[in-house]
């Protein structure tokens, strides 16, 4: 079963939001799907109605030696996560122990449970490499059509297993307009097919503390995650059950 990163190259560029309506819009086809919080930021959790600062979480209970995977929360039928847990406190050691954690041994026996495991991974201005980067089966890099989005990404020194998300677009953006014809040109094996539109409801949602697709199913937004979703069935989830 698939296990796949989202990751922005920067940060502000929408990630945690679009990896939580991901992961719903996952669930509502009928798979199981694990949300796991790589970020010390701990904001995944804001999506599935817990609290920001709540202690309990995989990377703290990591650190006191406990069982990790005992920390996860259900939210759907088909939907359940794992914090981050609220690591302030220990910030210097975390930064250590991170990288040893978030690989694909320690989850891998996740996926004789579920379909599918998704990282919220944290932005690539704030974090060197991980082992974890590579070992996923997919790592989704989410940007904007925007000038430090455009200068980040041509800088890039990709891996095999990467893929471009372009997110937050409008349509009456001139600059976002010719970026975006752009990329597709310039990246035309590397950028999905299909972009994710700018709209209110995403931003709605976390005020709401819930995914996109579980607060408005309706919106644009909702339905471009429902395509996503299923991109990645077709693209991601038989390819490696194959």
């Amino acid at each position: 079963m698939p296990m796949i990163g989202v990751q922005g190259i920067r940060g502000g560029v929408g990630t945690t939001s679009l990896a939580a309506g991901l992961g719903w819009a996952l669930s509502k086809l009928g798979d199981r799907v694990m949300m796991v919080d790589a970020c010390r930021d701990n904001q995944l959790c804001l999506h599935f109605n817990q609290k920001l600062y709540e202690q309990q979480g995989s990377m703290f209970a990591y650190l006191k030696q406990k069982a990790w995977y005992e920390t996860a929360f259900h939210f759907s039928e088909c939907l359940d996560f794992l914090p981050y847990g609220n690591t302030a406190a220990n910030s210097n050691v975390v930064q250590n122990y991170v990288p040893f954690f978030f690989c694909k041994k320690n989850f891998e026996p996740l996926l004789r449970v579920y379909d599918w495991v998704i990282f919220d991974l944290p932005s690539l201005s704030v974090n060197d490499d991980w082992m974890l980067f590579d070992e996923l089966d997919l790592r989704m890099l989410v940007s904007v059509a925007d000038a430090n989005c455009h200068i980040r990404l041509s800088s890039l020194a990709s891996s095999a297993n990467t893929r471009y998300v372009l997110n937050q677009f409008d349509a009456t953006d001139l600059i976002q307009q010719n970026l975006s014809l752009l990329w597709r040109h310039q990246y035309a094996d590397k950028l999905l097919p299909f972009l994710l539109h700018r709209d209110a409801a995403m931003g709605e949602a976390l005020l709401m503390k819930q995914p996109a697709g579980f607060w408005k199913p309706d919106s644009l937004i909702a339905e471009e995650l429902n395509t996503w979703a299923n991109w990645c069935v077709l693209h991601l989830k038989e390819a490696v059950n194959a």
